[in-house]
């Protein structure tokens, strides 16, 4: 099952934000792609809201999209284009800010990438 947490650096952002220790939040803007979220037994690994940023990233783009399906949250869309990372094995995806702060991490099983298929990750932080 994948699993997806709030990186705790983006809580301690938004708390410094709101109690005026910082004037500015940086808005989501990447999502990064790695093959360090899964156990040798093909599991997920829990996914770890201390960390620093992935396991064992492989690459990073721009979202591909922003949308907004509820009032509570926020769903970013991150993509690996067909012919992109073919072969590689992605199991976790990391949802990052326009600087390259981690806002959350997502784990799943892993997904091996053919050349000629659209991946598509999704990570909805709730607020």
């Amino acid at each position: 099952m994948a699993s997806t947490v709030i990186a705790n650096a983006y809580r301690i952002r938004l708390a410094d934000f709101h109690a005026g220790v910082t004037d500015r939040l940086a808005p989501f803007g990447f999502m990064a792609f790695g093959d360090g979220g899964h156990n040798p037994d093909l599991s997920p690994k829990s996914a770890n809201p201390d960390a620093p940023g992935l396991v064992n990233e492989l690459v990073r783009f721009p979202l591909a999209s922003i949308t907004r399906p509820s009032m509570y949250t926020t769903e970013c869309e991150g993509r690996i284009e067909p012919g992109e990372l073919v072969g590689a094995w992605i199991s976790e995806a990391a949802l990052l800010d326009t600087d390259g702060n981690p806002v959350a991490y997502k784990t799943f099983s892993p997904k091996k990438r053919d050349a000629d298929e659209l991946y598509q990750v999704f990570i909805e932080p709730l607020f």
